[in-house]
């Protein structure tokens, strides 16, 4: 999931350059097919600032914890389902994740 929304924040930065520059390019001058440097640093400026306002606000940073959230969940289960299991869920949780989880024993 953390590179699902690595490669959602990307493609916002690659679309609001390419908007970016469709709109600039109107208003460059007769003949001129690349954007000057200014130009360039303004539409790449634009896409950056665009894109982490996304990334650092409230409704992506949830979104992406609950499907973590979720994902393990999911995981924890699947491995404690099984007719042979042993042990406690949680302990197979904190394997699954590492030891790093702060689960409930």
């Amino acid at each position: 999931s953390a590179m699902a929304s690595s490669f959602t924040i990307l493609f916002l930065f690659w679309s609001i350059t390419h908007l970016a520059q469709k709109l600039s390019m109107t208003r460059w001058t007769e003949g001129q097919t690349e954007p000057t440097s200014a130009q360039r640093l303004a539409i790449l400026g634009s896409g950056a600032v665009g894109a982490l306002a996304y990334a650092f606000s409230d409704s992506f940073w949830f979104s992406a914890v609950e499907g973590e959230v979720y994902a393990l969940s999911s995981c924890s289960r699947r491995s404690s389902s099984g007719p042979s299991s042993s042990g406690s869920p949680a302990l197979k949780s904190r394997a699954i994740c590492g030891g790093s989880c702060s689960l409930p024993t």
